[in-house]
């Protein structure tokens, strides 16, 4: 169950955002029922310390992801943690007053998301070409300001 993240959690999560986080608009091919691409908003931090990803998972939802795949090369484990589009909308929403390097795309990554909403037509659907469009110029928008 997910907890109420007050100031002072916010704030040092933002901090932490700010240097090991992700905001990310992916695009994804349809398959099965989808007859058209869709778009998605995540975020996403990792980090080689377990109660990282885990606290964080209990105070803004998500989850975490171990990936070992490097192990093998003498790096430690790994630990994402990760949010749908939804629950990324949440975190945003209560950290971007604290964020300073991810801001802009904290700020794409909101209204992205709440226009996705308004439009969403669900994946089994065909997006007409203009919101296609409109989605490509917010993950085009994206990919631009994480290269800055």
């Amino acid at each position: 169950m997910t907890q109420y993240a007050n100031l002072e959690d916010r704030i040092y999560t933002a901090g932490l955002f700010d240097g090991d986080g992700c905001i990310s608009i992916t695009k994804v091919k349809p398959t099965g029922a989808a007859k058209s691409e869709y778009h998605h908003l995540f975020a996403s931090l990792e980090n080689t310390d377990p109660k990282i990803a885990y606290w964080l998972q209990k105070r803004f939802g998500g989850s975490v992801h171990i990936d070992r795949t490097k192990e093998k090369d003498n790096h430690r484990t790994i630990y994402r943690w990760k949010l749908g589009t939804q629950e990324t909308l949440r975190f945003l929403r209560q950290t971007i007053s604290h964020l300073r390097i991810k801001r802009a795309q904290a700020e794409l990554g909101i209204e992205f998301a709440l226009k996705r909403d308004i439009n969403r037509k669900g994946r089994s659907r065909l997006l007409g070409k203009e919101e296609l469009e409109r989605r490509e110029q917010f993950y085009q928008e994206m990919r631009r300001l994480k290269h800055l």
